[in-house]
């Protein structure tokens, strides 16, 4: 009889340690938007409530990968990423002329930034190292 009582304390444990980190870093909003509400200031980035704008071009992060990989564009482009996952990603920046960094971006949201300086950005997810990418930045 020990045994089983042992077993069910064990897992309700287990179960609620397993509540509380899956609740870790969730957060909610009561705000609705059917549009992007980035901004994004130049040099400067923002965390938006919904997809990437249509306009501009779109990094998409799902299955723990960034999506396209390799992403050039000019200087003044605004470059989105929207995590697709059910985890939360970050973009963080390894190399290149300025840190476009962001905060956690939690599932279904986007971060945006508007590169200004030329040059070769090579990045990762912060929370996942094995995911990387690149913007490759020019005149």
């Amino acid at each position: 009889m020990r045994t089983p009582l042992r077993s069910i304390t064990i897992g309700a444990t287990a179960l609620a340690t397993v509540l509380s980190f899956g609740l870790t870093g969730c957060g909610s909003s009561s705000k609705t938007s059917s549009s992007p509400t980035v901004t994004s200031l130049e040099g400067t980035a923002a965390t938006t409530a919904t997809t990437a704008a249509a306009s501009g071009n779109a990094v998409t992060i799902q299955n723990f990968s960034f999506n396209p990989g390799n992403e050039a564009v000019k200087v003044g482009a605004k470059v989105t990423w929207t995590n697709q996952d059910s985890f939360n990603h970050t973009v963080k920046t390894l190399k290149g002329p300025a840190k476009p960094d962001s905060s956690p971006i939690h599932p279904g949201k986007s971060f945006s930034y508007v590169f200004t300086k030329p040059g070769t950005y090579q990045y990762i997810c912060g929370i996942h190292n094995n995911m990387h990418g690149t913007v490759v930045v020019t005149q």
